[in-house]
């Protein structure tokens, strides 16, 4: 709330003395370095789809908008029509000019890259409206835009990853593996589990919970394992420092070292499942730390990037499992294709 409007700062695309002010400097630093994800986002989308002009084309588009609504007499309108005539234009270039011959070939590639198109605008909304909302008088309202906001983050970093590792060079290169059958599903079990923790993770952050429970491994100044009071902000700590994390914790070093067994010779697999492992132990160590020393700064943000560390880990493995078995389910069906034609033969 360093600055009360968006996409605006103050009024400005560069509003004055900004550097020398902290909170501007971070939320107007955090702004800049979206604008940044956004053209990275819409870079990789178009140049998935093969129309790398389209960049160019809708981001004209965009300006004349904005050179429309001055000229019309409408301030208010000049940068939503730079940015969202940019964004429709964009995506209508994309999805309404026929299929591309340099587009990527595989369609779940270019649909996951247009998502995550999408989930960058959709992030951006949520975060301007944490800000409008909040500085027109309603501040409930905007806490449950605070939330969302954090939680929709993970899901964006989601897709990149999934879209970085579908246009690896290692991707083709896997090899069907019907022993990674059962371990796909945990897999996907886990990371939705991940989600969760997060999720409860920013409600508690974004509410100021974070040291609602000032002790661990004691939940209550007498030492018992169970809160002294039950309030929501206690309630919710507990949920995220205790009982989520364990269930998590558990969750992830079964599925991980499941996984380091079942991998065989492939190397890549055992590699990221152990960094998953380190991550973990990491993150359980920045999470005492926080509680420890009373929610250091340096600390507590590392805890967040930690955490996103591993939902990407676990995105990744998903990713590559889920390749692995499928190729088994398609080397099945060219097996009984091939038996089917000898039986009609």
């Amino acid at each position: 709330m360093a600055f009360p409007d968006w996409p605006l700062s103050g009024g400005s695309v560069n509003p004055n003395q900004w550097w020398n002010d902290v909170f501007q400097r971070l939320e107007h630093g955090h702004r800049l370095i979206a604008s940044l994800v956004g053209i990275s986002v819409a870079v990789l989308c178009a140049g998935v789809w093969g129309r790398l002009w389209a960049v160019a084309a809708s981001v004209t588009v965009g300006f004349f908008v904005s050179v429309l609504a001055k000229l019309a007499g409408f301030p208010g309108l000049i940068a939503h029509g730079a940015l969202w005539g940019t964004v429709a234009s964009f995506v209508l270039f994309l999805t309404f000019q026929g299929f591309s011959s340099v587009a990527v070939s595989d369609s779940r590639v270019r649909v996951l890259s247009l998502l995550a198109f999408v989930g960058v605008c959709v992030q951006a909304v949520l975060g301007g409206l944490r800000v409008t909302i909040e500085s027109g008088g309603s501040p409930g309202v905007a806490l449950v835009f605070r939330v969302i906001h954090g939680c929709f983050a993970q899901v964006e970093l989601s897709l990149l990853v999934a879209v970085a590792v579908m246009l690896s060079s290692s991707y083709p290169k896997i090899n069907a593996d019907p022993v990674l059958r059962p371990v796909r599903k945990w897999l996907f079990v886990v990371l939705c589990a991940l989600f969760a923790q997060l999720a409860l993770g920013a409600a508690m952050r974004h509410r100021g919970a974070g040291l609602a429970i000032s002790s661990f491994p004691a939940a209550n100044p007498g030492g018992g394992w169970l809160p002294a009071l039950h309030t929501a902000d206690v309630d919710l700590n507990y949920a995220h420092t205790r009982v989520g994390a364990l269930l998590v914790a558990g969750g992830v070093v079964w599925v991980l070292l499941r996984l380091i067994v079942s991998a065989g010779g492939q190397r890549g697999l055992r590699g990221w499942a152990v960094c998953g492992l380190g991550l973990l132990f990491v993150q359980v160590g920045l999470g005492v730390s926080i509680i420890w020393y009373l929610r250091p700064l340096v600390p507590t943000t590392f805890h967040v990037l930690n955490g996103a560390a591993l939902v990407a880990v676990f995105v990744l493995l998903t990713v590559r499992v889920s390749r692995s078995c499928r190729l088994v389910g398609d080397t099945d069906g060219v097996t009984e294709r091939r038996m089917a034609d000898g039986f009609a033969g």
